[in-house]
């Protein structure tokens, strides 16, 4: 191995619970050899293009020449046997740049294998194998759209109009007979709204309301309502938005 000045970084990542173990090596000479090994994560899985994974990042990063041995899927013992292999043990040999991941496998291989006993004999066809393929790739996709979902949940938290609902809700916390009084209106009021005879609807509504005509007159509890309305009509909107881009055949629901 070339005389190099070595400087060893231990870098554990743990991500959903698995882990990699980085050793760089610094040469003195200017053209560096970076050899890459390991699982999937060096080979880059999964990308689109293996030159959006790490190995290939450092690598333009160094302006060094890339050796990828990585391979999908090998897990510490397969390493080890790698370790014995004419071309790795040159490779390593030649290396001023040397990263190593493995391990994730070692943490996967059993799961996978718990699950395919706990869902059945049924999973060894292929048919099955791809039905179950098909499962993770949608739970991937549900992830991704609730990643995304949580996004939009900051930027509504953000708007002025639930902050003007969270101060009014606070102002009228602070008034604990007034807010218990209030949630009994609210809740009797709902249930005008969601019952099926909706003849006499607007005499109960009327009713209701001069029944709490004093708490309603409360400017802690109008700013509170205002507030409570103007949220629902953002969230109504919202709601518009995504309901008028996916296109359901809702059809059935027309009178022929």
């Amino acid at each position: 191995m070339k005389q190099v000045q070595t400087l060893f970084l231990v870098i554990i990542l743990l991500c959903g619970g698995l882990f990699s173990y980085v050793t760089l090596t610094r040469a003195e000479e200017d053209k560096k050899v970076y050899v890459a090994l390991g699982d999937s994560i060096a080979y880059g899985y999964g990308l689109s293009d293996t030159d959006m994974g790490f190995v290939a990042q450092v690598g333009a990063a160094l302006e060094a020449t890339v050796i990828n041995l990585s391979v999908n899927g090998m897990n510490s013992t397969e390493f080890l046997v790698a370790l014995q292999n004419e071309e790795v043990q040159t490779a390593i040999q030649q290396a001023d740049i040397l990263t190593l991941s493995i391990g994730s496998n070692d943490l996967l291989r059993p799961f996978t294998e718990m699950i395919m006993t706990a869902l059945g004999p049924s999973l060894q066809n292929p048919s099955s194998l791809n039905e179950l393929s098909q499962m993770i790739q949608k739970f991937s996709e549900l992830t991704e759209i609730l990643d995304k979902t949580k996004d939009l949940t900051v930027l509504l938290k953000e708007t002025e109009s639930y902050r003007n609902y969270c101060q009014s809700l606070e102002k009228l916390k602070a008034r604990p007979e007034l807010y218990k009084e209030l949630n009994g209106f609210r809740r009797k009021n709902l249930e005008l709204q969601v019952q099926d005879d909706a003849a006499d609807y607007d005499d109960k509504t009327e009713e209701l309301q001069k029944q709490y005509k004093n708490i309603l007159m409360e400017s802690v509890v109008m700013d509170f309502l205002s507030s409570e309305q103007a949220v629902c009509r953002m969230l109504r909107e919202v709601y518009d938005v995504l309901y008028g881009a996916i296109d359901l055949d809702i059809s059935y629901m027309e009178e022929e």
